[in-house]
Formats: C-alpha cells, structure tokens, sequence
C-alpha cells in the first residue's frame, strides 16, 4: 500500500541539483569561513574494504522468496562485519548526494542489499540502488518494509536534505514503512536501517523500474538486477534476488507448521501495534477518513503481510 499524499515531495520545475550544489558549496563555503560548522554536511572517500574488514561475522540469517506454489529461492546470509559504524561505510557525500563508501560493493544497474555488523556487534539493513560515477541513466526503485524494529531508525536516509531538488519520498512512521527512490545518471540512492534484533523478522516489499512510484517522473534508468550480499567485507559472495517477489529475512529456519505458528504470532503482534497506531491517530485527531476510507485502509494494511500458502500442508518447503 502506497499513500503518496502523505509523503513529502519536493518538486520545483528549473531548479536542478547542479544549481543546488552549487548554491550549496557556496554556502558551505561561507559558513567555513565563519567558523560554524555545517550540519550533517561531509565530504567521503571510499573506504579501502581490505583495511576496514573485521573478519568473518560468526551469525547467520535467511533470506526467502517465494513464487506460486512450487518456487522458492533460500538464501543464508553472513553479514558483512566492518570496523566502522555503517554510517561511515555508507559514506554519504554532501556532493554528489550518493553512497560513496559503498562504492567498491556497487555495480552497474543494480540494486545491492546487505546486512551489516559494526565494530559494537550492532546490525544494520543496508540498501544501495545503482553505482555511483557508473555508466547509467538514473533510475527508481520503491520499497514498502513490514516488521523492522520499532526502536530503529534510517541512521541514513539517502536523499533527505530540504530543498527542490530532492525528489525523494519518505513514509517512516508506522506498521508499514515506505520509501520512493529515484536518481539520476551517474548516481545512486539508498540507506541504511538500524539497529536490527538478534531474532528478526522483516519482509521488504520491492518495485523496481516502471512499478516504482517515480519512474518517468525525473529519470528513465533501468534497474536489471537485486543482489544481496553475504560473507566477508572485501570479498562477498553476491546472490540474485527476484526484483518482482517479496523477500523475507529471518534469523531461524522452522519447519513448516513451525513457521506458520510462529508467522501467525508476528501476524498478531504487527495487528496489535496497528491497531495502536490507528487508536493514536484517531485520539489526535489525524484521522479523519470516512467509514468506507478506513474499512479499505485496514482491508490493504490488514492483507499486506498474509500468506496465501498458509493451509499448504508441504512439511518440506524450507527444503
């Protein structure tokens, strides 16, 4: 489910980011000269991968889709460890509004997805669209997030600065998170989800390419692959995702009934954290949608994460 009307967008027709960061740099530049100091505004250089490494991540996570009845791809993931804090690693750079950390785990027309443990053993989700100075026409992606933790945040949310230019859309408060991406040639876009708990679970509901929100809208680039990366830092193994199927990420395999028990409690306790939501909003006043508006709202947020293979009696699936 997207409500786009709840979401900030920036548009200004005739002010592009090139008059942006020119106007920025000079501002920059001024404040410098003062003595004040610039917030959230740094320059980056991309980590040497080989220096920054911390070993081999001694926990192991999965990653499942599945398509129809009789596909499945399981991955076991390894998460990349650094001795940097993720926020370092992603390097986001004032200048040319991209990961530039990341760069030596980038490529052409691909979207690289991560799990990160930093030098204080906290987890991070890491999201990176595209390669940054790559051969590539820009691009869009959205992504639609269930059952990140409530007591994480975007420790980077790449774009979010305040001005026309930044066409981004962020809808971070609730059950359902929601992020619309869309960057231009050369560039690249993403972010980084933190901290995770030990036992997650979350589910990342994609749409890439003429299914992402603001695709056409700025840029027209394609995104041909998602890959998540697993094992060493400066030498992961890369895994192809399906861009059009849900990937769930999870901590422990089940076996079917398992699993089903253990997604029906997750199912209830996301319900319950709705439903709290939804009584907040409606004790503040925010929500004034009608009978029908709010039958349909909790028809789509209700449904979002149901499983429709729940009465598949294959013990086997997992396998």
């Amino acid at each position: 489910m997207r409500d786009t009307d709840t979401m900030r967008r920036n548009t200004n027709v005739g002010f592009d980011r090139r008059q942006f960061i020119s106007g920025v740099a000079a501002g920059a530049g001024a404040l410098a000269s003062t003595g004040v100091a610039v917030a959230g505004c740094k320059d980056h250089d991309a980590p040497d991968l080989d220096e920054v490494a911390d070993g081999k991540s001694d926990t192991t996570y999965y990653c499942l889709q599945k398509r129809w009845f009789f596909e499945k791809k399981l991955v076991e993931i390894t998460p990349l460890k650094g001795s940097i804090p993720v926020e370092e690693l992603y390097g986001w750079d004032r200048t040319h509004y991209s990961s530039v950390g990341t760069k030596p785990l980038q490529r052409e027309d691909t979207c690289t997805l991560f799990l990160y443990e930093g030098p204080e053993g906290d987890l991070s989700l890491v999201i990176v669209h595209e390669k940054w100075t790559g051969d590539n026409d820009g691009g869009a992606a959205s992504f639609t997030f269930l059952g990140l933790p409530k007591d994480g945040s975007w420790i980077v949310q790449d774009d979010e600065y305040d001005a026309p230019s930044n066409f981004d859309q962020w809808e971070t408060e609730g059950l359902l998170q929601t992020v619309h991406w869309t960057w231009a040639g050369g560039r690249n876009d993403g972010g980084a989800y933190g901290p995770l708990d030990d036992d997650l679970y979350f589910r990342i509901d994609p749409a890439f390419n003429e299914d992402a929100e603001l695709y056409g809208e700025e840029y027209e680039g394609e995104v041909e692959t998602w890959e998540l990366l697993s094992g060493p830092l400066d030498d992961p193994e890369r895994h192809e995702l399906w861009m059009d199927e849900e990937a769930n990420f999870f901590k422990s395999i089940f076996d079917h009934r398992d699993h089903e028990d253990y997604w029906e409690q997750k199912r209830e306790e996301w319900g319950d954290e709705d439903d709290e939501d939804r009584n907040a909003d409606e004790n503040d006043g925010d929500d004034e949608a009608d009978d029908d508006g709010e039958e349909a709202d909790e028809e789509d947020d209700g449904g979002w994460w149901e499983d429709d293979d729940a009465d598949d009696d294959d013990d086997d699936w997992w396998d």
